[in-house]
């Protein structure tokens, strides 16, 4: 990934902050993550080994977002994810993933020097 893709992707993550703030509830346990995260329940597309996955976004922070799927993932898979077609792709990196009932509970970290 190039610098202008990082400040890009960068730049593309802070506005999806600054939207999720507006609307969206920060979350107070902070014990678990070392990042503050805002309630963001937007629909995504992530993209897996060439396939586009429609998942829906829990919540968000500068390094990091949860999501909901009814697809699997393996961990440390590289992904991409973005709002719409008329947004680039921001790379990610599966942190985790919980099975829950009927989908998937999963996090993706953004460091944004995934290459």
């Amino acid at each position: 990934m190039t610098q202008t893709d990082k400040s890009a992707s960068r730049d593309i993550v802070r506005q999806w902050l600054e939207t999720a703030e507006q609307g969206g509830q920060l979350d107070s346990y902070e014990a678990k993550r070392g990042e503050v995260r805002c309630s963001w329940p937007q629909p995504l597309e992530l993209l897996v080994d060439g396939e586009v996955v429609y998942v829906q976004a829990r919540d968000v922070s500068e390094k990091g977002i949860g999501l909901v799927a009814k697809r699997d993932l393996q961990l440390d898979e590289s992904v991409q994810v973005r709002r719409g077609p008329s947004e680039p792709w921001v790379k990610c990196r599966v942190a985790h993933v919980t099975r829950t009932i009927g989908a998937f509970k999963i996090g993706v970290e953004l460091s944004f020097d995934f290459d």
